[in-house]
């Protein structure tokens, strides 16, 4: 299991002798400044990630059993977003949301 992803949540991540020298009052208010700033074109800007990681095809992670007891990765599958077609490439929400949900019955036309 990885860090922070357990019950504890981020607690884990805060508590951990690597991370002890945080201040992290200061970090929930915006009062770090970051040791480096990267430059982004803007929200969905991915330019920064190594592409080993940005073109890695996505897999849908089994459930964890202590969590999910009783949940098979077939059951898991099937509570995914079939017919999902969202794509917010504004980032804003507005017509790109509108013409999912028609595309899905969920909103009404016109």
């Amino acid at each position: 299991m990885r860090l922070g992803s357990g019950p504890g949540d981020v607690r884990e991540i805060q508590s951990h002798h690597f991370y002890e020298a945080i201040n992290w009052k200061n970090v929930e208010e915006k009062k770090v400044t970051p040791p480096f700033k990267p430059q982004v074109a803007g929200e969905t800007d991915t330019s920064n990630f190594n592409r080993d990681f940005t073109g890695e095809l996505v897999h849908l992670t089994p459930p964890d059993h202590k969590y999910y007891p009783g949940v098979t990765v077939e059951d898991s599958e099937s509570l995914t977003f079939n017919k999902f077609s969202y794509q917010d490439l504004s980032s804003n929400l507005g017509s790109s949301t509108t013409s999912s949900l028609h595309s899905l019955g969920f909103a009404e036309k016109g």
